[in-house]
C-alpha cells in the first residue's frame, strides 16, 4: 500500500501508482479529497474520476474490474464501490454523478451493463411557483450486494436496490425501493417478480443448493445496515480521511451476507443512528510510505483535450482503443494469409502487413502521448 499526496491535500491510497491503474483522476478543482483503492485494483477499460470541491471521498474495493465509466464527485460527497463489481467495458460508457453532501453506494459483486446512468440530482433546480422554495433536493442512492442493472437503465436520486435485485433493460428507477431478489422494469420501473436469482454465467441452466444460498437474500434485523444509518454516520464525520476509515471498518470489513437485504421500512427510514467502528484503518495504513505526487492542473498539450473533460477523454481514448484492436486483427490476418499465399499475393499481404504494423505503432505512440499528458501519476 502506498500513499500519494498532492499540494492541495488530495490523498490517494493504492497498491501501485495511480498511472498504473488505468484510471484517469482529475483533481485540479478539488481540495482535501481522499481516494482508497483496496487490493490489487486495476481497471480493464477506461475510467475517469473527476473530483470537484472539497472533502470528496471515494472508496473502491478489491479486484475492481470496471469498464468505460465516468465518476464525478462534488463537495463532501461520498462514493463507495465494493469488491468484484463490474461494468461493461464495450459500447457507451456508464456515468455516475454524485451530488454535494450525498452518498452513492454500491455493494459487492454487482454487474452493470453499458450506457447505465446513475445520478443523485436533476442538474437544474425546480421551485414551487407560489412559495419560491426549491422542491428537487439531492437524495443519495444505495445499491446492495449482487445487483444486476441491465443496458440503458437509469437509477435516479433516492433509489434503493436491496441485495440480489435486478433492474431491466431501459428501465428508469425513480427513487423507489427494490426488495431483495426482485425484478423491476419499465418506465417508471415497477416490480414484476420476486424470489428470483441471477448469475453471471450465461450458459448455466440450473443452480445448486450452495449457489442458491449465495444468491438468495432475506431480511435479517441483526445483520442489516440501513442506508439512513450509513448516511448519518458519514455526515457526522468532518474529513474525507475519517469517512474512509469509517467505510473501511464499518462497511468493507463487514462480511454479513444479508447486510444490505433491506425491507421496505428500513429502506424508507430517514432518522439515522450512528454505526460504531473501531478505526483500525489507522493501523492499516500506519506503515504506508508517503510519496509526493505532481498533479498536472494545466490543460493538455496534446489534441486540445483538458484533464477535466472526462467524457471527452473517455470517448476519444475509447475510439482509439477500438481502432487499435481492429487494426491489430487486420495485422495478424495479413500475417496468416501471407504465410499461406504464393507469388504476388504473398508480396501484397506482406505490404499490407507492413502498412498495418505502421498504423499500430502510430496509434500506440498517439495513445501514449495522451496517457502521459492526461494521467495523474509518477
Amino acid at each position: 500500500m502506498q500513499k500519494f499526496v498532492d499540494e492541495r491535500g488530495n490523498t490517494i491510497y493504492a497498491h501501485r501508482k495511480p498511472s498504473e491503474l488505468n484510471v484517469y483522476i482529475d483533481t485540479k478543482d478539488s481540495r482535501n479529497a481522499t481516494i482508497y483503492f483496496a487490493g490489487e485494483t486495476r481497471s480493464e477499460g477506461l475510467c475517469v474520476i473527476a473530483l470537484k470541491g472539497e472533502n470528496a471521498t471515494l472508496f473502491v474495493g478489491n479486484t475492481w474490474c470496471i469498464g468505460n465509466a465516468s465518476i464525478e464527485l462534488r463537495n463532501n460527497s461520498v462514493c463507495y464501490i465494493g469488491d468484484d463489481t463490474t461494468m461493461h467495458m464495450f459500447g457507451r460508457p456508464q456515468r455516475i454523478r454524485i451530488a454535494p453532501d450525498t452518498t452513492f453506494f454500491i455493494g459487492n459483486d454487482c454487474m452493470f451493463s453499458e450506457n447505465v446512468e446513475m445520478t443523485e440530482w436533476d442538474a437544474h433546480p425546480i421551485h414551487d411557483a407560489n412559495s419560491g422554495k426549491k422542491v428537487n433536493y439531492y437524495r443519495s442512492i444505495f445499491i446492495g450486494d449482487h445487483v444486476w442493472v441491465a443496458r440503458n437503465a437509469s437509477i435516479l436520486k433516492g433509489s434503493r436496490m436491496a441485495s440480489g435485485s435486478i433492474l431491466g433493460q431501459g428501465a428508469i428507477l425513480t427513487g423507489k425501493y427494490c426488495p431483495p431478489n426482485s425484478i423491476h422494469a419499465g418506465v417508471p420501473a415497477k416490480m414484476l417478480k420476486t424470489g428470483k436469482l441471477w448469475g453471471r454465467d450465461e450458459t448455466q441452466e440450473d443452480v445448486t443448493d450452495s449457489e442458491k444460498q449465495m444468491r438468495a437474500f432475506e431480511y435479517d434485523a441483526d445483520a442489516c445496515i440501513r442506508p439512513c444509518d450509513i448516511e448519518h454516520s458519514l455526515n457526522s464525520l468532518a474529513t474525507s480521511h475519517e469517512k474512509i476509515a469509517f467505510l473501511y471498518d464499518a462497511i468493507y470489513c463487514n462480511s454479513a451476507h444479508n447486510r444490505f437485504a433491506w425491507n421496505e421500512e428500513d429502506a424508507e427510514a430517514r432518522a439515522g443512528r450512528m454505526i460504531p467502528y473501531k478505526n483500525s484503518f489507522e493501523q492499516h495504513v500506519a506503515r504506508v510510505a508517503t510519496v509526493k505526487m505532481n498533479f498536472d492542473s494545466s490543460p493538455s498539450r496534446f489534441f486540445g483535450v483538458h484533464p477535466g473533460d472526462d467524457m471527452g477523454v473517455l470517448l476519444h481514448l475509447h475510439a482509439l482503443w477500438m481502432k487499435r484492436h481492429s487494426i491489430w486483427w487486420q495485422y495478424w490476418r495479413c500475417s496468416f494469409l501471407r504465410s499461406i499465399s504464393m507469388g504476388k499475393r504473398k508480396q501484397r499481404y506482406k505490404e499490407k502487413k507492413a502498412f498495418y504494423g505502421h498504423l499500430l505503432r502510430k496509434i500506440t505512440t498517439y495513445t501514449k502521448m495522451m496517457n502521459d499528458s492526461l494521467r495523474i501519476g509518477l
